[in-house]
């Protein structure tokens, strides 16, 4: 309520001004919307530059936050990416886009070998979503035939060691 009778006041103002003084004005709404701007521009780049977390985290967090931590690293390498919804997701848990790629991605947080279902899910997902490259990222291992099967899929899998490499960079 406090925020709607500041905003009343403000306008009553810039009204005020603006029947007096109409070129004050009109500095004063180009000046705030440059400072707008310039504000949400640098909370963009802030939120990108301060993301950090290692795997010690990542392995005590829960699949849902793992998908989001996913996301954020397409976002990081300019993906404009977003997290599927929970259920009836067709196999996909991200879906990131940049320049014409589309990437479809499974995301397995595990504490044992991801097998061939992921790379199964990811590849019938990335048809679904017309994807152009499908990943399967976990904070694990893959078995030998999720790794085959990725193989003769054209599915790239991102293990625990390349998902570290992937938080370092």
């Amino acid at each position: 309520m406090k925020n709607k009778k500041t905003l009343i006041l403000m306008a009553i103002v810039v009204l005020g001004l603006f029947i007096y003084e109409p070129q004050l004005v009109r500095v004063v709404v180009t000046v705030a919307i440059i400072i707008a701007i310039a504000r949400s521009l640098s909370k963009r780049v802030k939120k990108y530059k301060n993301f950090s977390i290692d795997m010690a985290t990542i392995d005590i967090m829960d699949g849902y936050e793992f998908e989001h931590v996913v996301c954020k690293l397409f976002e990081k390498q300019h993906y404009k990416s977003y997290v599927t919804k929970a259920s009836g997701d067709f196999g996909a848990d991200v879906i990131a886009q940049k320049k014409g790629e589309k990437v479809v991605v499974q995301v397995k947080r595990y504490s044992k070998n991801v097998g061939i279902r992921a790379v199964q899910e990811v590849h019938a997902a990335k048809s679904y979503y017309h994807g152009t490259k499908a990943v399967v990222v976990t904070n694990s291992h893959f078995t030998v035939n999720a790794k085959k099967l990725a193989h003769s899929c054209n599915v790239q899998l991102v293990d625990r060691e390349q998902l570290i490499r992937w938080l370092k960079s």
